[in-house]
Parts: C-alpha cells; sequence; structure tokens
C-alpha cells in the first residue's frame, strides 16, 4: 500500500479523478481513512437531540476495496451537563493524503501522469524511471510504503473514540487509541473534546485532532495536560 499526498479538502475529488478516468485497474483500490469525531450543538432541555453535522458510515478498514465516503446518517448523540448535544460523525483522519493499494506503483504513476494532471503525486522518490531498473543504481524503495504498524495504527484511529475523565485542569484518558499516544499529544482541547496528536507516518511528523469523550466513571492512571 503507498500514499497520494494532495491538498487538503481535495481528497474526493482525486479520488473521482482518479476512478472515473480509467487510472485504476480492478486489482487496486483507494482508501481515504476516516476517524470519528465529536461535535456539539446547545439544545433546549428536552428538546430535539438533533445534530447540525453530517454523519458518515463507518468504514471497515480491512485491506482492499476500503470504504470512501458512505451513506449519511446521525450516529450516537448525547447531551452532557451544559445541555450540548454531542454527535459522533466521521471525519478525515489524514487531510491531504489517500491510500492506495496497487501491486505496482511505477505503473499506477505512470497512468496517471499520461493525463497531465497536477495538485497530487504518490510520495517518495521518483527521481529514476523504468529504465534505471537494470542499472547498478536502482534503489527498488522509490516510493513510500505504508509498513504494518503504520496500517494498524491508522485502522485503530478510525475505531473507537477515546474515553476520559476530567480532573481539574487535565484529562485522564481511560480507554481508546489515544492511551497509548499520550506522549504525542500537542495540545489538548477539553472544551471541543479534541487533543492535537503528532504521528510519525510516512516519514515525515502528521499531526492530527482526534476526539475524546469525557465521561464520569473514574478508572486507572493515563493523563493528558491542558495545552
Amino acid at each position: 500500500m503507498y500514499v497520494i499526498q494532495t491538498i487538503a479538502k481535495q481528497e474526493y475529488k482525486v479520488q473521482t479523478f482518479l476512478r472515473s478516468s480509467g487510472v485504476m485497474k480492478d486489482s487496486e483500490s483507494l482508501w481515504i481513512p476516516m476517524k470519528p469525531k465529536l461535535i456539539h450543538s446547545r439544545s433546549d432541555v428536552g428538546g430535539d437531540q438533533g445534530s447540525r453535522g453530517k454523519a458518515y458510515n463507518r468504514d471497515n478498514g480491512s485491506r482492499g476495496n476500503q470504504g470512501s465516503q458512505g451513506s449519511r446518517e446521525k450516529v450516537d448523540n448525547r447531551r452532557d451537563e451544559n445541555f450540548k448535544v454531542w454527535t459522533e460523525v466521521k471525519d478525515i483522519l489524514l487531510p491531504g493524503y489517500i491510500l492506495v493499494d496497487t501491486p505496482d506503483p511505477w505503473d499506477f504513476r505512470e497512468r496517471y501522469s499520461k493525463h497531465g494532471v497536477s495538485g497530487f503525486h504518490l510520495i517518495g522518490r521518483a527521481k529514476s524511471t523504468r529504465r534505471d531498473m537494470e542499472g547498478d543504481d536502482y534503489e527498488p524503495d522509490t516510493f513510500t510504503q505504508v509498513t504494518d504498524a503504520e496500517f494498524n495504527l491508522i485502522r485503530s484511529l478510525c475505531g473507537e473514540i477515546s474515553k476520559g475523565v476530567k480532573e481539574g485542569s487535565r484529562v485522564r484518558i481511560i480507554s481508546g487509541p489515544l492511551v497509548g499516544l499520550q506522549e504525542n499529544v500537542q495540545k489538548l482541547n477539553p472544551h471541543h473534546r479534541c487533543a492535537l496528536v503528532r504521528l510519525e507516518m510516512f516519514g515525515r511528523n502528521l499531526d492530527v485532532w482526534l476526539s475524546f469523550e469525557i465521561i464520569v466513571e473514574d478508572h486507572a492512571d493515563t493523563s493528558l495536560p491542558h495545552g
């Protein structure tokens, strides 16, 4: 699996182009990883717990034929002590990145390059050509591959929302993918129930916002400071 980089908010446009232009083969697939995200709106006591946000079905996160934008539906509305209705929706996990499952990244690049489009590219050192494969200077790992560890981390971040409890000016994470990423947290925003987390991925550092739910129960031991 390889990585396409594009401009943030252009992911679905690039995906549509690759699928509609005949670039993709039947053996290839694209995946835009979608994370669970909490959004809120204030409502009257006893009123409708509707949300202003759009929600998406969960992606299956399995290799091959990964889901793209699912059908829209409201999911998992909840109300807190300040009468804010928190709704779980789906949002792009890695803005500006699309994963492509292809057996031959060289051929894939040549196919989309024939269209003369710009605005996206496969990540890697694409300075060589296919003719260099026979030379002594050819480097086989020209394009950046998604490692198993990176793929498993992406799948976990596309799954459940982390849960935490407030302890004064701190939030203690007790479950979910943030439990293993507390050292990577750059900033915490309890008001919007999200944390800015730095991920080492694709040979670079990526800062992504991840949601967490604040619950009443008090359990074990993972604390995050206010950023």
